[in-house]
């Protein structure tokens, strides 16, 4: 198995490349965690040997400690692809809640964007907050995406 960002030669045990420092990303699919707990198990596994977790089908293992509404939103985002949805907590909080949710590129891209223009582009990144938010927090807990 290869680094996918360098090529250099690892196993699927290794957590890191030794050659450049890249996240494993296979290892991650060929050795899921548990949510709660953290503790890998066997492909297959229906229960956490540690805490009894039930465990969902490898897709939803991502963002099965979520809330039910992101696990829904999660879901169709794997079924369907990108889509609209609402968020209410993009439209109470806009660029903060990016920086509270972990998003640190793109929520000070927003509120940077906005303080730059002298809030001209204020409606602008609240409206993208609203309606990607959900997305955009997808593309971090499940595609490990910080960026677009």
């Amino acid at each position: 198995m290869n680094c996918f960002k360098c090529g250099a030669e690892m196993t699927p045990e290794t957590k890191f490349c030794p050659k450049c420092g890249a996240q494993n990303t296979e290892r991650r699919i060929l050795h899921p965690s548990c949510p709660r707990c953290r503790q890998e198990f066997p492909e297959g596994t229906k229960f956490c040997p540690q805490d009894g977790l039930e465990l969902r089908d490898k897709d939803e293992i991502a963002y099965a400690d979520l809330p039910l509404t992101y696990q829904i939103a999660f879901k169709k985002f794997d079924q369907k692809g990108f889509r609209l949805s609402w968020s209410w907590m993009g439209f109470f909080f806009g660029g903060i809640w990016y920086l509270v949710k972990g998003m640190w590129a793109k929520g000070l891209i927003l509120i940077g964007l906005t303080v730059i223009s002298a809030f001209h582009a204020f409606p602008f990144t609240w409206l993208y907050c609203i309606f990607f938010g959900k997305y955009d927090y997808y593309l971090l807990r499940v595609k490990d995406k910080q960026l677009w």
